[in-house]
């Protein structure tokens, strides 16, 4: 056989191929005649007029026993190669149906991309021996095709179709699945939304002496990235940073979402008062946030008072009582109260646990809150006469120290004792009695300006005197002159003679007056004269 009718035979089997198998475009335009449409190449139908696309063959799943998937003969077959797969179509068919008998049969559709398809849609070609009764989903119908919208597919998921019919005649049933779709082309802008809060921490009160540390939280709840977040706070009147400056200012730096910054700084302040804290965190991007609260700053007051007797005798004890009151709005933390005992005075004790040590006595008392007052007394014993004077001085955290004095005169008491005795008693007649005059000081003063009088009766006269001044005698009178001084302990005599001149009981009278005297002191010595 020739070459030429070799050829020609293989060309005329080729085209009974095509016209009785599957078509594509190319060759059918080619055997038409007519160009190919943009976008039809490397198509396959099972059509004859290239319309409806299946841009990859369908996967037909293994038949059951009852079952047989739909597979067009291999003469009939073409194959088109397909560089990658999206979509895969089972279709799941009877192996054989009842002439007029309803049967269904499935479509799974997958995508077994890892991307998401858009405006998918399968497209069903009934042969004219199928009668299309229903579908799940419900089918639109469109050029005798039926047509189902299956929306957006996910990556590696699948829906299922489920149509029923029924045969029409005894033809062979061959119904045909094509499918289109769209793969979006999408850009990705993640939208964030940094966001600030910005929280302080201080005591709601303190002492005005007191370092003040206030703590800064700042934090980004928000999504993305906070840029250069700065904490400023213009302090108020009054207030100050520890280390001097008006203003605060932190730089946190770049705050991720979620993430939270604490910063602490040292305030001061001159004096008690209520003070407003702002802060306000501020980024590159104008985010703001701000915090508000307040302080009561607080400063005790110490007074001191002290109360005494203003003169006491000597010999006798000195009370020095004294009261310790807090004045203020603020606790007087570390209170010292120290007691100076006079100079010249023993001291013997103190109340409320007082500590006596070189010469002071010493309290220390952890706290004496705002508006109370403690009461408390030392008891000392002056030595001599004077004026004693006591300090007691109290002095706490934060509180100038305040003192008070309190002084007591202590006096001596000139308590002169006169005592008068006869040497001889009874006495004759005519004989000479001796009357001694003892002056003695048993006080604690000094006895100034003593003078002494003397006087006889009828039955006596006057002779001479002895002792401590000279006499001076006016008839039955005597007057002694008066003794300047006499230091306590101390003792002044004097000796008066007279002559017994007549028989009786005779009343020798003695008077002292002095300076410390108000009245006049007198003394009567009885002696019995006798023949």
């Amino acid at each position: 056989m020739s070459v030429r009718k070799v050829s020609s035979i293989i060309a005329i089997m080729s085209m009974i191929l095509l016209f009785t198998g599957c078509y594509s475009c190319e060759s059918y335009y080619a055997m038409q005649g007519k160009q190919v449409q943009p976008g039809s190449e490397g198509k396959a139908f099972w059509d004859e007029d290239c319309k409806v696309v299946n841009e990859e063959p369908v996967k037909r799943a293994q038949p059951s026993e009852d079952e047989i998937t739909y597979k067009p003969e291999p003469k009939k077959k073409k194959e088109v190669s397909i560089v990658r797969r999206l979509i895969q179509v089972n279709k799941t068919m009877p192996k054989e149906v009842v002439l007029g008998k309803e049967f269904s049969y499935t479509l799974d559709v997958i995508n077994e991309s890892n991307q998401t398809l858009s405006e998918v849609i399968v497209y069903e070609q009934p042969s004219k021996s199928f009668d299309f009764i229903s579908s799940k989903p419900k089918a639109q119908k469109h050029d005798g095709k039926y047509k189902f919208m299956l929306g957006q597919m996910q990556p590696d998921s699948s829906s299922e179709i489920e149509i029923t019919g029924k045969a029409a005649d005894m033809e062979a049933i061959q119904n045909c699945t094509t499918y289109s779709y769209l793969i979006p082309s999408c850009s990705y802008t993640r939208v964030v939304n940094p966001e600030l809060i910005v929280e302080q921490e201080l005591p709601a009160e303190a002492i005005v002496c007191d370092d003040i540390t206030v703590s800064y939280t700042v934090t980004n709840p928000g999504s993305g990235v906070a840029k250069d977040v700065v904490i400023r706070e213009n302090l108020p009147a009054g207030m100050q940073l520890k280390e001097g400056g008006k203003q605060v200012r932190i730089d946190a730096g770049d705050l991720a979402a979620g993430e939270s910054k604490s910063f602490n700084t040292v305030l001061s302040a001159k004096k008690a008062d209520t003070y407003k804290i702002t802060p306000m965190a501020i980024s590159a991007s104008n985010l703001e946030a701000s915090d508000e609260d307040e302080i009561l700053l607080v400063k005790p007051e110490i007074e001191v008072a002290s109360k005494c007797a203003d003169k006491i005798y000597l010999g006798r004890n000195i009370d020095y009582h004294f009261t310790i009151e807090n004045t203020g709005d603020g606790a007087a933390k570390n209170l010292v109260v120290t007691d100076s005992v006079p100079q010249g005075c023993e001291f013997l004790s103190a109340s409320n646990g007082g500590t006596f040590q070189d010469g002071k006595v010493v309290w220390n008392i952890p706290q004496l809150a705002a508006g109370k007052k403690i009461n408390a007394m030392i008891k000392v014993k002056p030595s001599k006469i004077g004026s004693y004077t006591n300090r007691v001085a109290a002095k706490s955290y934060c509180a100038s120290m305040n003192s008070d004095n309190c002084t007591t005169k202590v006096l001596g008491i000139p308590a002169i004792l006169l005592e008068v005795i006869d040497v001889t008693d009874p006495i004759e007649v005519g004989g000479q009695e001796t009357y001694v005059i003892t002056a003695t000081n048993q006080g604690t003063a000094v006895g100034t300006n003593i003078k002494i009088t003397c006087k006889l009766e009828d039955t006596q006269s006057f002779i001479r005197t002895e002792g401590a001044t000279e006499a001076i005698v006016s008839g039955s009178t005597i007057e002694l002159q008066p003794l300047a001084k006499l230091a306590p302990k101390n003792k002044a005599q004097w000796k008066v003679i007279v002559k017994a001149e007549s028989a009786g009981d005779v009343r020798f009278s003695v008077s002292m007056v002095s300076d410390q005297l108000d009245r006049e002191v007198i003394e009567t010595e009885s002696t019995h004269q006798y023949k």
